[in-house]
């Protein structure tokens, strides 16, 4: 985790906060670039979603700002985020100010921050569902309502509306 500058970023400035940065207690964090494997699989994951979910929800890729705190400032990213249209009206330049409805993270060579505290952070401001995608162990983590439940890729995972996807099948994809 490199700190980039010993400033204390607040919530006030926001919006000027650099991309491909997190900040944890105030302080910017640099975001690792992903590799191809990661890209990959945020791709074709987001692809399936798109086609189940464009009419109903927002979705967001590109590690898409999660305010988590305003004071001290904590702001987190995601791989991909899905905010339903009706909580959020319309888009702009800014980051993601309301807890989205789903969030899936695939696991990347080296995290920016601990899995386990990015799950308790996405937890704190009431997102429904959190999809962690464990590439090291082919296993795939969901939490909902603060419960924990651990899949293989080959299992039928639900997302949101009763619609699933089987992870073994979008890594078909992304290897080919």
């Amino acid at each position: 985790m490199k700190i980039l500058d010993k400033k204390i970023w607040t919530y006030e400035q926001i919006d000027e906060i650099p991309e491909h940065s997190i900040v944890l207690n105030g302080k910017e964090i640099e975001i690792m670039a992903s590799g191809k494997l990661h890209s990959r699989w945020v791709g074709k994951i987001y692809k399936r979603l798109d086609d189940l979910y464009d009419t109903n929800y927002w979705l967001f890729t590109n590690e898409i700002g999660i305010l988590i705190n305003k004071n001290p400032l904590l702001v987190l990213s995601s791989d991909i985020a899905l905010v339903s249209r009706k909580k959020l009206k319309s888009i702009d330049t800014k980051i993601l100010e309301i807890p989205p409805d789903l969030v899936i993270e695939i696991e990347k060579e080296k995290e920016e921050i601990d899995i386990e505290e990015k799950i308790n952070y996405y937890s704190s401001i009431g997102i429904k569902k959190q999809i962690w995608v464990l590439l090291s162990k082919r296993e795939v983590i969901v939490i909902e309502d603060n419960k924990r439940s651990i899949y293989s890729f080959d299992d039928e995972i639900e997302l949101l509306e009763g619609k699933k996807i089987k992870f073994s099948d979008v890594e078909k994809e992304v290897l080919k």
